[in-house]
């Protein structure tokens, strides 16, 4: 028996003018090379994406995709702004209209600028990274009394968690949706 699988592979081109996301006032009156740039706020971004569809037969009759994919968002003016990401999900179709999905987003190191931490010196900076790690699960359903409507329960949790000079602020995240989903022809 054979198993379908798919590869996708994709490049995406992009620009961001304040990738620090500094203010007008800090962009303006302060030296921002002590933000953790040296020579400009800007840069175009590249980003790369692979993604590997595997289509197993688990259950008879209902279709069933495990997804990964990894992508790499290159800043080519600010390398330690460049970051991972990577994905791991399975989805199975109930029926139509009719899915079950659940997965994991993974971000090991994502640098947001460079910050005073407070606890060892309010003239040094420091850079300031994080990791997130997301769990993901969703269900979607037609609604039948409505033609060409359908629903969508989405739960996920998020954990952020910063480097050691600012795990003051690591997060946990909770977040539930409930999305109602109209179809028009």
């Amino acid at each position: 028996m054979r198993v379908p699988i798919q590869i996708r592979t994709a490049i995406g081109f992009g620009y961001d003018n304040n990738f620090l996301r500094l203010s007008e006032k800090e962009i303006r009156e302060d030296d921002v090379t002590e933000y953790g740039i040296s020579s400009t706020l800007d840069s175009p971004i590249l980003k790369p994406t692979v993604k590997l569809i595997y289509s197993p037969a688990i259950i008879d009759g209902k279709t069933t995709n495990i997804i990964t994919s990894v992508s790499y968002s290159h800043f080519t003016q600010a390398d330690q702004k460049s970051y991972f990401i990577s994905n791991v999900s399975m989805e199975m179709k109930l029926r139509s209209y009719s899915w079950i999905k659940v997965g994991i987003r993974d971000i090991p190191k994502y640098y947001l600028r460079d910050y005073h931490d407070r606890d060892l010196s309010n003239v040094d900076y420091y850079n300031c990274t994080f990791s997130s790690l997301g769990y993901f699960a969703s269900y979607s359903l037609p609604i039948k009394r409505l033609h060409r409507t359908w629903m969508k329960v989405y739960a996920d949790f998020t954990k952020e968690y910063y480097n050691p000079n600012f795990t003051e602020f690591d997060l946990d995240k909770c977040s539930e949706s409930l999305h109602t989903l109209l179809g028009f022809s």
